[in-house]
């Protein structure tokens, strides 16, 4: 079997098992899936997702997709879903997060299951927490963004910004904003968070240097790991210059899928085949798909956009 047609396999795949609910929903999953990309369609999602209705199969993920893209169509089948299962005992709320926070704000179960004040600290990344968070700013509410924003602006005002603050509160929260930093946070703001990254990106440079040529390094040399993810980052806040950095230091690449930083999410992978069709993310694409059974699609949904062309889909 030939890469395309191990690619096309993979995701002809996931189609499978997503009608069975034997997967993960990538429809909101940046970025592993944009709007406008190469190996899945919003009409394909809406077809799919529909076909999950009328077979009674994977209903929530189904749901999800729909709420998105046929909003008036479903959403009072989403709420007697959850009405069914919130009679019955009201396990798993996690697992219908996303679906809630759909529903209008006023909605009793709404405000039972996801009201801020549910959660002890709504900025942790207590998992079940994160999904909370993550579901309010997909389902666009207002009150929460603006909250939320507010309380980033206030740890990036600290006048000596402890490093820890910014890796475990500042930056998930932003990445779970995505484009709606820009709308709610000053240039300033996220340029002062941009420069952070940088410093400690070109102390991270030295660190690289020294484990590519077998040096020893010095116990706690890395503070934050920016290095690992900053490409990510870079692409989901918008620094555009931050990717023209990176791309250009030969000695970011020397290392970017080595020991140094071990891919695992394949986020480097999935954000650079969004950027340029190199040898390097090819063979990355290839690796992926012959030897992460959990992770193949993304080397799949990588080497699509290769396949392509990058240029059709850069800036979706």
């Amino acid at each position: 079997m030939n890469i395309n047609e191990l690619s096309k396999t993979l995701i002809d795949r996931y189609w499978s098992e997503f009608r069975a609910g034997k997967t993960w929903n990538y429809y909101s999953w940046k970025p592993k899936y944009l709007q406008r990309d190469t190996w899945a369609s919003q009409e394909k999602w809406l077809s799919v997702s529909k076909e999950c209705i009328e077979a009674n199969t994977n209903v929530v993920q189904a749901l999800e997709v729909l709420l998105d893209l046929e909003y008036e169509n479903y959403i009072e089948k989403a709420q007697e879903i959850v009405r069914d299962w919130y009679n019955s005992g009201a396990y798993d709320s996690y697992y219908y997060f996303d679906i809630i926070a759909k529903f209008p704000q006023d909605h009793p179960i709404r405000k039972d299951i996801l009201s801020i004040d549910k959660f002890e600290d709504i900025y942790s990344e207590n998992s079940e927490v994160s999904m909370a968070r993550k579901a309010l700013i997909f389902g666009k509410d207002e009150s929460f963004i603006e909250s939320s924003s507010e309380y980033v602006n206030q740890l990036l005002a600290q006048p000596f910004l402890n490093i820890e603050i910014i890796e475990s509160r500042i930056i998930p929260i932003l990445l779970d904003f995505g484009d709606l930093s820009k709308e709610y946070l000053s240039i300033e703001r996220l340029d002062q968070l941009k420069y952070i990254c940088l410093e400690y990106f070109e102390k991270d440079k030295d660190i690289i240097d020294r484990f590519l040529n077998g040096k020893p390094l010095e116990e706690n040399t890395r503070n934050i790991w920016v290095g690992d993810d900053l490409a990510y980052w870079a692409w989901t806040l918008g620094w555009d210059d931050v990717l023209s950095i990176l791309d250009s230091e030969d000695i970011y690449w020397s290392a970017i899928f080595s020991d140094f930083w071990d891919d695992y999410d394949n986020n480097n992978l999935l954000i650079w085949s969004l950027q340029k069709d190199d040898p390097l993310i090819q063979n990355r694409a290839i690796w992926v798909m012959n030897t992460h059974e959990l992770y193949k699609l993304d080397g799949a949904i990588a080497w699509s956009r290769l396949a392509v062309g990058w240029g059709s889909i850069l800036g979706s």
